[in-house]
């Protein structure tokens, strides 16, 4: 009974190391809540019936063989298993380190750390805090870690953490066995700095590559802003000289009306007043949503679908406590996600209504879709269909978590919904004027 209690145990910090840090600090995609619940319910039931049946034998492989079963079980995509085994063997490199520390300041020995014992257990403690504290901070500072490292990288990795792990497995057990002397301890004690080096080195570049992505994809989004801002505003140019140009001719439009009235030619006049109206019709500047970006973006996407039929309803300032890269990343993926799937539809409409109350921005888009949208088996996540969905819409999710707001996806009738909540971005001054 010892045995399988201790064995649990073990299993169970273990777990709370590797799949939090999978799941919650990197952002491993999981299948569903369901599923981790079911698999580690089953794999505790697992690690019980091997203890029993002696198959554990007081070592920690029959645990780790467990947990990357149980992990194999609940990740979505599957090629991502190598990944998680080299975060667990980087684990397992910062459990020897601060186990030696620990050993060498306590004074204690190979043999005082039975793995049936509290001792073994509280050794394997400390390097969950630090897991836990990186969690908290990732999400106080709201950090997305990315980790779409090459093959190279990941094997380097993996080559760079076994190396470690078997160097310093093999002198910790040398210097604190009951006949070490002295400098094999310091020598073991040199060696966890080392590692420890080594750990933090591998960190920094995961964090650098991560940020050096982050910018990449803010780049990329500034410049399609920047190109759309000039489209834009390239079309305003336009339509201001058309203008003028229409109000140059517009005496001399007057008086030919004029004539045709005064001699009954009223089929004329009508003709006549017709062809303005056509001419009017395309100097007629688009919809205006009192922010010039948003008209930007509105402008870029409505051109690609001529045949959708579109109503804007409200005032955006043009002044916002918001940035452009934010603003930019919110409404060019919903109003691209509206207009796509109303393209779809077989009546083609989209409205937006656009709402303040306060500093804060109420925004709801309705648009017809003939299908509903995708889910991850609990909340819309997309209105495409296909392998390649959910991209924009997690852009928006993240950048709305950011800046605090809020954000939702419903369906109902052929009608998909969107609501976004843009709290505080209303300057004082705007709202004063």
């Amino acid at each position: 009974m010892k045995e399988i209690l201790y064995d649990v145990l073990s299993y169970i910090i273990e777990y709370a190391k590797l799949i939090p840090l999978v799941l919650l600090f990197f952002g491993t995609e999981y299948i569903s809540l369901q599923n981790i619940a079911l698999t580690s319910a089953a794999s505790l039931i697992l690690i019980g019936a091997g203890a029993a049946a002696g198959l554990t034998g007081g070592n920690t492989l029959f645990i780790s063989l467990t947990l990357m079963l149980n992990a194999f079980l609940i990740i979505k995509r599957k090629k991502n298993l190598f990944f998680v085994f080299v975060c667990y063997v980087y684990i397992c490199i910062l459990d020897m380190i601060i186990n030696g520390f620990i050993m060498y300041i306590a004074g204690l020995e190979a043999s005082d750390i039975d793995h049936y014992t509290p001792t073994y257990l509280l050794l394997n403690m400390p390097s969950l805090i630090i897991i836990f504290t990186a969690i908290l901070i990732k999400y106080k500072k709201r950090r997305s870690m990315a980790y779409q490292f090459s093959k190279s990288y990941i094997a380097l990795f993996a080559l760079g953490g076994l190396a470690v792990t078997f160097y310093l497995t093999s002198i910790q057990m040398f210097a604190f066995s009951e006949n070490a002397v002295i400098y094999s301890k310091l020598a073991a004690l040199a060696l966890g700095i080392c590692s420890g080096v080594f750990v933090a080195v591998i960190s920094l570049l995961i964090v650098t590559k991560s940020h050096n992505e982050s910018l990449q994809k803010e780049n990329a989004a500034v410049n399609s802003m920047l190109t759309m801002m000039e489209e834009y505003y390239l079309m305003l140019l336009k339509k201001d000289e058309e203008t003028k140009a229409f109000r140059h001719d517009f005496r001399s439009h007057l008086y030919c009306m004029q004539n045709f009235c005064h001699a009954g030619k009223y089929d004329e006049f009508e003709k006549y007043l017709s062809e303005m109206a056509i001419e009017f019709g395309e100097i007629k500047k688009g919809t205006d949503t009192g922010n010039d970006l948003v008209n930007a973006i509105l402008n870029d996407i409505s051109c690609r679908f001529p045949d959708i039929s579109f109503s804007w309803t409200g005032h955006i300032p043009n002044k916002l406590e918001l940035s452009s890269f934010s603003l930019c990343t919110i409404f060019s993926n919903v109003l691209k996600n509206a207009f796509e799937a109303a393209e779809k539809s077989s009546t083609k409409y989209i409205e937006v209504v656009a709402k303040t109350s306060g500093q804060n921005i109420f925004i709801e888009i309705s648009n017809t879709s003939d299908s509903a949208p995708v889910t991850d088996g609990k909340r819309y996540i997309s209105f495409k269909t296909g392998g390649t969905h959910g991209y924009g819409i997690r852009n928006v999710q993240e950048c709305m978590e950011r800046i605090g707001g809020q954000f939702s996806l419903s369906y109902s009738a052929g009608i998909a919904h969107t609501e976004l909540i843009l709290p505080g971005v209303i300057p004082e001054d705007v709202l004063a004027s």
